[in-house]
């Protein structure tokens, strides 16, 4: 990936490029927010807001979820 990015997209190459002493480059957030899941019901706010968010107007990265680019294998909200 790394090798494709270099050679066929040299901007987003640079822009993952962090070179800190244990990372030369990084795609992910380096340090989430743990969230402890203790309830059936927390664990299904956080489902349901992952899989509503890319359609959430403040987002607006899909009209409807199966069309956000990244989502999960284009199936409905489990909950």
């Amino acid at each position: 990936m790394l090798r494709d990015l270099k050679l066929n997209h040299i901007e987003i190459h640079r822009t993952i490029f962090v070179g800190v002493k244990d990372i030369n480059y990084q795609f992910l957030e380096r340090n989430p927010l743990p969230i402890p899941l203790y309830t059936q019901k927390s664990v299904e706010q956080k489902i349901n807001y992952i899989f509503v968010n890319p359609i959430n107007s403040k987002w607006n990265l899909a009209n409807v979820q199966q069309y956000y680019e990244y989502f999960s294998a284009g199936i409905s909200c489990p909950i």
